[in-house]
């Protein structure tokens, strides 16, 4: 499974691999399907998307589909264990984090 985020205000990541904070443009998670309520608790989901940020995240996911180790167009389904964070930040430079 596969999942695009677009924070709603001024997400930040700090990292290693930066010399300073750096603004979240979208991140990119691709994990296992049985992962979902851990990443994603029932509580933090609301059925009053924003269904205007639509294309955007149609968008992000064509250009990360491929490079997200799958075969071609066939998703490959992770192992449980495995967790991919893709952050693309606002100087569309692109930090890759994997558990």
């Amino acid at each position: 499974m596969w999942a695009v985020v677009l924070p709603r205000e001024g997400g930040k990541l700090t990292s290693p691999a930066a010399t300073r904070e750096e603004t979240i443009a979208h991140v990119w998670l691709r994990f296992h399907p049985k992962e979902i309520r851990r990443l994603f608790p029932d509580e933090t989901v609301s059925s009053n998307s924003a269904t205007n940020l639509m294309a955007q995240m149609e968008i992000i996911a064509s250009s990360k589909f491929t490079s997200s180790w799958h075969a071609g167009l066939n998703a490959m389904i992770p192992e449980p264990k495995d967790l991919t964070v893709d952050v693309d930040n606002e100087n569309a430079k692109v930090r890759v984090f994997c558990e």
